[in-house]
């Protein structure tokens, strides 16, 4: 899967008795070019190559080696970086890691992405020229770090990262598979 922001779908959960929005959100990771479904972890491995996008792409993807899920949880760690600057408000810092290096690549710059986000953890006096403007949750920030670790093994699973997100409260139970619904015209919006 080539998970980026422009492969993730957000739709408001609207209350069906109120016509109204309810402020809970439904989000999708949609990448149909290369969809299929496998019986096991294993069989999602692979080293043959694949498009993907350079921005987000795991260290391993970018190489052509072995990989599999954990490739997509650093991408969605990636994606997850990037929320969290817009949030917090170190989106500045994370182009100037970027600029310094002459490449936008997370896989390229991740040492000092890895840096950053230990210095917003750790609430680091020596960095306050960056204004955090909404504070997140340490774990957050902690298991993002975990998600862009260079070494696959050392990531979490997509369960773990699922799992992680219900426990903070971040993830609803929603039932799947969720019923086809047809979208209503824009004019009734």
């Amino acid at each position: 899967m080539d998970i980026k922001p422009e492969n993730i779908l957000v739709r408001s959960i609207q209350n069906s008795t109120k016509k109204h929005h309810s402020g809970a959100y439904k989000v999708y990771l949609a990448d149909f070019g290369i969809s299929r479904s496998y019986a096991s972890p294993e069989e999602s491995e692979t080293n043959s190559i694949t498009s993907f996008t350079p921005l987000y792409a795991a260290p391993e993807v970018v190489s052509q080696e072995l990989r599999g899920f954990k490739a997509d949880v650093f991408s969605l760690g990636c994606v997850f970086t990037e929320m969290m600057a817009t949030i917090c408000s170190f989106r500045d810092a994370l182009e100037e890691i970027r600029e310094r290096s002459g490449r936008r690549p997370f896989h390229a710059n991740l040492a000092a992405i890895q840096k950053l986000l230990s210095v917003i953890y750790s609430g680091e006096e020596e960095h306050d020229e960056y204004t955090y403007g909404h504070v997140l949750p340490r774990p957050c920030i902690w298991y993002a770090r975990c998600m862009i670790n260079d070494q696959p093994q050392n990531r979490p699973s997509a369960a773990r990262v699922r799992d992680f997100l219900e426990v903070d409260g971040l993830v609803c139970n929603a039932e799947l598979p969720e019923a086809f619904e047809v979208a209503q015209p824009l004019s009734e919006c």
